[in-house]
């Protein structure tokens, strides 16, 4: 063998040696602990841009350890399926509690949500029209949604919990009759506007953010849409306009930990994520992205890059999630559809 070619064998035998070290260098560097967390579709920026972010700053500069993420965000929906499924989810936000309130009769969760600070919810928004700039269809209202011509867009509920709202939005603004007071026609007038809009509902996309995503492309006159998404658009420079009714729904989102997916080991790390998400840092975050927080200290700061509600409502005056899951989305909706 000659002498070059040795050299080159022993050159080779180097850097396959570095390389080896290297690679378990890295490994052992990037090695740590881990959180899975499943959001609904307009948690992804939010979270992956600033939340985590600064939860894993704070967690090494607290703990001189690293903490990796692993994330999925889609339609509430799908979210509930996949995690039904035997996704390894081990945090969970749902846009709705119904998601939640199955997977505990399940059994993949057993700490309640409803412990937590807010009930569960870190951060909020309000239902909202959507429309093109200068508001061409004259829509001030949700019942004007129902009027001919207009080309509503809004998500499906059987997959995106922005869809329920909606409906929820539509459904109590009507029954509500802007006063919280029910309507003297009972449900009558709540079940006639959700049965005008759906007449006039081209398309139902699977979540709010593709239902966004369409009507960014030219669909619709008008979308039934979260504040906060509805705001990150209109600070990217898209010319839309938002309508805020004068009577709309609170929407709450649920923060959830799935216990299946949580051994002993893991256990202190998402408690510590969980405090995290009320904290100062991540209150700041989501009102950065439009979102109306908890923290009222926060909230005060940010406050006037929101409309005023003159007359807002909860889930709680439309009887809580349960009467209104049966009776609202899976009743007059569907029979809405039906007729």
């Amino acid at each position: 063998m000659s002498v070059s070619r040795i050299l080159t064998i022993v050159a080779l035998g180097v850097l396959i040696t570095i390389s080896l070290t290297t690679f378990w260098d890295l490994a052992r560097q990037s090695s740590g602990r881990t959180i899975t967390i499943y959001g609904y579709s307009a948690m992804e920026e939010p979270l992956k841009n600033e939340v985590i972010p600064a939860f894993q700053e704070w967690y090494r500069q607290t703990h001189g350890e690293e903490v990796e993420f692993v994330t999925a965000f889609a339609g509430s929906g799908h979210l509930f399926n996949q995690i039904r499924a035997g996704a390894p989810a081990q945090v969970a936000i749902f846009a709705t509690e119904i998601e939640p309130t199955k997977l505990m009769e399940d059994g993949l969760i057993t700490t309640d949500w409803r412990t937590f600070p807010g009930n569960g919810t870190f951060a909020l928004t309000v239902a909202v029209i959507l429309t093109r700039d200068g508001n061409p269809e004259n829509i001030k209202s949700f019942d004007d949604l129902g009027n001919n011509g207009v080309d509503v867009l809004l998500p499906d509920p059987t997959t995106s919990g922005g869809a329920q709202w909606a409906i929820l939005a539509l459904y109590g603004s009507a029954f509500l009759n802007g006063t919280g007071i029910p309507s003297d026609g009972g449900t009558e007038p709540a079940a006639k506007l959700l049965k005008r809009v759906i007449n006039n509902a081209s398309s139902l996309p699977e979540s709010a953010r593709k239902a966004l995503t369409q009507f960014g492309l030219g669909y619709g006159d008008a979308l039934l849409t979260y504040e906060n998404d509805a705001l990150v658009d209109i600070a990217k420079g898209l010319d839309y306009e938002i309508i805020m009714p004068q009577s709309t729904i609170a929407i709450e989102p649920k923060v959830v930990i799935i216990d299946a997916n949580i051994g002993e080991e893991d256990a202190a790390l998402v408690e510590e994520f969980m405090d995290f998400l009320w904290g100062t840092e991540a209150q700041e975050a989501m009102a950065k992205h439009h979102f109306r927080v908890v923290d009222q200290t926060v909230f005060r700061r940010h406050a006037t890059n929101f409309q005023k509600v003159d007359s807002p409502f909860t889930i709680d005056d439309l009887g809580g999630w349960d009467e209104a899951s049966t009776q609202i989305i899976e009743g007059a909706w569907r029979e809405a559809q039906r007729d």
